[in-house]
C-alpha cells in the first residue's frame, strides 16, 4: 500500500505573520482584482514571498482561532487586530469580495476536476497527492462560509458535484493532514479530510 504524502501544518507564527500581512494588504488585494495574490511576509530568515488569495487566509484565520489557547497575549493580540481589518474589508466592499471569492471557488473546483480526472488514469499517484489537492476543498470551505447566503444556487450546485465524484472516489480513512491539527477539523464538517482514494 503506498502511504499518503503528509501536510505538515504551518507553525502558528508563520500562520499569523501571512494573516497579518494580508491584513495590511487587504485594500489592495481588492483593488487589484486577482483571486490569487503575491504577499511579501516577514520572516526571521527574511522577506519571503507567498503566494495567497481568500481562501488562504481565511483558511488560517480558522486554524488561528481554534489554536487561540496556545497562543500568547501578543500573538492574541495580533491575531485579533488582522482578523477585524480583514472582516471590516469584507464587509465594507462586500461586492468586490462576493465576485473574488466566487471566482477563487470556481478556480478551486476546476483544480479538483482536473485531479479527480487525472484519478482515472492513475490512482496510485492519486492517492500519493489527495492530503495536498483536497487543501482546495477545504478553502472553499472557509468562502463558503464567509460567503454565506451570497452563494449562489448553480455554484452550490458545482460544488456538490465535486463533492459526488470525492465521495465516488474515496473510502473512509485515517485524518489526512497533520496529526497535531486533526481536533480542530471535525469529521462531520470536514468529511473529506478522513478519506482516501480507494487503494
Amino acid at each position: 500500500m503506498v502511504k499518503p504524502s503528509t501536510v505538515i501544518a504551518p507553525s502558528i507564527p508563520e500562520d499569523l505573520r501571512v494573516v497579518r500581512a494580508m491584513a495590511e494588504q487587504i485594500d489592495g488585494y481588492f483593488v487589484d482584482d486577482e483571486v490569487f495574490r503575491t504577499l511579501m511576509v516577514d520572516t526571521d530568515e527574511g522577506p519571503l514571498r507567498l503566494d495567497s488569495s481568500l481562501g488562504d487566509v481565511l483558511s488560517r484565520l480558522y486554524r488561528l482561532e481554534a489554536q487561540s489557547a496556545r497562543l500568547g497575549p501578543e500573538q492574541r493580540q495580533e491575531l485579533e487586530a488582522a482578523r477585524r481589518a480583514i472582516q471590516e474589508a469584507l464587509r465594507t466592499m462586500r461586492s468586490r469580495f462576493v465576485e473574488l471569492a466566487t471566482r477563487e471557488i470556481r478556480s478551486r473546483l476546476t483544480s479538483l476536476s482536473w485531479y479527480l480526472d487525472d484519478c482515472q488514469d492513475n490512482l496510485r499517484q492519486c492517492r500519493v497527492q489527495y492530503p495536498f489537492e483536497i487543501r482546495n476543498r477545504e478553502r472553499i470551505e472557509h468562502l463558503l462560509e464567509a460567503l454565506g447566503e451570497a452563494v449562489s444556487p448553480e455554484l452550490r450546485r458545482a460544488v456538490a458535484q465535486v463533492d459526488s465524484r470525492i465521495r465516488d472516489l474515496t473510502e473512509p480513512g485515517e485524518f489526512v493532514w497533520d496529526e497535531r491539527i486533526r481536533a480542530i477539523y471535525p469529521r462531520d464538517r470536514f468529511w473529506y479530510l478522513y478519506v482516501l482514494p480507494r487503494a
